[in-house]
């Protein structure tokens, strides 16, 4: 089925499947965090939790966004839940090194096929409103899928051990994975069979659209920061002495706040346009960098977690915005490849984000919050960069305007 009017009670019921799925991801992410460093420390497996997933959905994500667009949106995202979910529960298996490096892997493979497939799949049913249904993914992901994965943390890491807890979101993504597909349809603009993928010929006609890739780079510098951000308020919080479930619990406070901002955010944009939102939230984070430095060890942590959501608004709003613009800079058989693009530059900001603060903090000495601020600023001055040089891509602005898509004007 080419893109085409959905009746309402269809798209909100494929809304709802495909974001809680991404909630079940968010969920994963954060089992860890309530796992206590005792639990793991017997394998050392902790941190292989963390990075691998990361790292095999930054490789895979490089071949996602042109299946999307020669496979179906449909398929790469049904996929993308059946590898997560096999991979997370054998998650729970694991007992080496090795076993948590190829089952985080899977989980990591499967995350990147869902992650690029449901964001091109809720643009496409829902053209008029994309920064809302783009930006349901990020609400899941952020704030519903981390409480669910610390309440499981909490009620059975403690009473059964660590790996049921694992299971469990393998054994619902299954059914959650056929509901997806019994209930909603297939959207291919071009199909192509598999051994006639042109996969060169679709990132080449991407990177023709300026975009696309200026939307990407600002999704870099948007991740880049976010996660900045994340790693001052943990490190913070494991300072004081609370242990890592602790830590993981009060940075989601903030986290889920402005992760429910981002939903009017994105209302205004897919009304008012994409530049101005992202430009404003752009220059908040300019604006905000330097208070940074005003930060201490001594701060309480009530006082902490105001001033993390204060000075993070815009990068807890902002998910949806960059994923977004890239779609909307490409023609229709072309917008997975342009979404597999952005993804794959955050993730890449994620992957880089650890050595590079590592580096800056040990190796050459420069105090953490010295860190920030300049991190900060790089990636607030990025992302204003970017938006500015990004034609607008809004539907309904460009209707008011007269105007052609961004990509006919290529």
């Amino acid at each position: 089925m080419s893109e085409e009017k959905i009746s309402v009670k269809r798209i909100i019921s494929i809304i709802l499947l495909v974001t809680v799925g991404f909630g079940l991801f968010g969920a994963d992410r954060f089992i860890v965090g309530t796992v206590s460093s005792e639990v793991l420390s017997w394998i050392a497996m902790g941190p292989w939790f963390y990075t691998v997933p990361y790292l095999a959905a930054l490789c895979i994500s490089l071949f996602a966004g042109p299946w999307c667009d020669y496979l179906g949106l449909r398929r790469v995202l049904l996929w993308g839940m059946i590898l997560t979910s096999i991979g997370t529960g054998l998650s729970g298996l694991s007992r080496t090194v090795l076993d948590a490096c190829v089952y985080r892997a899977l989980t990591g493979i499967g995350d990147g096929l869902y992650y690029i497939g449901s964001a091109a799949y809720l643009g496409a049913i829902l053209p008029r409103w994309r920064g809302f249904a783009v930006n349901m993914d990020n609400v899941t992901f952020i704030a519903v899928g981390p409480v669910c994965g610390m309440a499981a943390g909490y009620l059975l890491a403690r009473g059964f051990g660590w790996s049921p807890m694992f299971w469990i979101v393998g054994v619902v993504g299954i059914p959650l994975a056929f509901l997806i597909y019994k209930y909603s349809m297939e959207i291919v603009v071009e199909k192509v069979r598999f051994r006639e993928i042109a996969y060169y010929k679709a990132w080449s006609s991407v990177l023709k659209y300026r975009g696309a890739v200026l939307s990407g780079f600002a999704y870099f510098f948007y991740m880049l920061g976010g996660h900045i951000a994340i790693a001052w308020m943990v490190t913070y919080l494991l300072s004081r002495g609370f242990d890592i479930a602790m830590a993981s619990i009060l940075f989601l406070i903030p986290c889920i706040i402005g992760t429910l901002l981002s939903i009017p955010i994105c209302i205004a944009s897919d009304i008012v346009g994409r530049r101005p939102v992202l430009a404003t939230l752009a220059l908040l984070v300019i604006i905000t960098a330097p208070f940074y430095l005003t930060m201490s060890p001594e701060m309480g942590i009530i006082e902490l977690m105001v001033r993390t959501y204060a000075f993070n608004i815009p990068f807890w709003s902002i998910w949806a915005l960059p994923v977004v613009v890239s779609q909307e800079s490409a023609p229709p058989d072309l917008r997975g490849t342009a979404t597999g693009l952005t993804v794959f530059l955050g993730f890449l900001a994620i992957d880089i984000f650890v050595p590079l603060t590592y580096y800056l903090t040990n190796v050459a000495a420069i105090p953490f919050l010295n860190v920030m601020l300049m991190m900060f600023m790089i990636c607030g001055i990025g992302m204003l960069i970017t938006t500015l040089l990004c034609k607008e891509t809004c539907p309904r602005v460009l209707e008011r305007k007269g105007l052609k898509p961004v990509y006919e004007r290529a």
